[in-house]
């Protein structure tokens, strides 16, 4: 099965490997070519690239189609990218817990992050624990060390 015979497993998988040989231009094909097809990790590396060359608008349509098709990662690209806009903190928050309740770890740390600022310690908790990312644990301790000083 090839690419070029238009199998769209092929295409994705062609799009990713030129991308991590530094073939922006060649990867960004065949994604498209895979993402007509409907594949959701196509739109979502799609999306990566958008936002990566600066185009928020395309990134974020990228994401939300794949997101709204139920792919995890790209619901949480899509709240990493509100996430940046004060009024759409809450729509972030939103594609957080969808993307963490599928299992997606940095999601569940991305989420515990949003909750902690709006005071929900409990809930915060919960999803760093629950991520168990390195990354994850820190929030976790400064969680800690944040509840320990308001005791004082």
């Amino acid at each position: 099965m090839s690419a070029e015979a238009g199998h769209v497993d092929a295409m994705s998988r062609l799009g990713h490997r030129l991308s991590g040989r530094g073939d922006y231009a060649g990867a960004e094909h065949w994604y498209r070519k895979a993402a007509a097809s409907g594949d959701l990790m196509a739109m979502n590396s799609l999306g990566v690239m958008q936002q990566q060359r600066g185009d928020f608008a395309k990134a974020e349509a990228r994401f939300r189609k794949a997101a709204e098709a139920g792919l995890d990662y790209a619901m949480n690209n899509l709240g990493n990218l509100l996430l940046d806009r004060p009024e759409h903190q809450h729509e972030a928050a939103h594609w957080y817990r969808k993307a963490a309740e599928a299992g997606h770890r940095d999601a569940m740390n991305n989420l515990g992050v949003v909750l902690s600022w709006s005071g929900e310690l409990d809930d915060a908790e919960r999803w760093f624990r629950e991520s168990g990312l390195p990354y994850a644990l820190d929030n976790l301790r400064q969680l800690q060390i944040r509840r320990e000083g308001s005791r004082d």
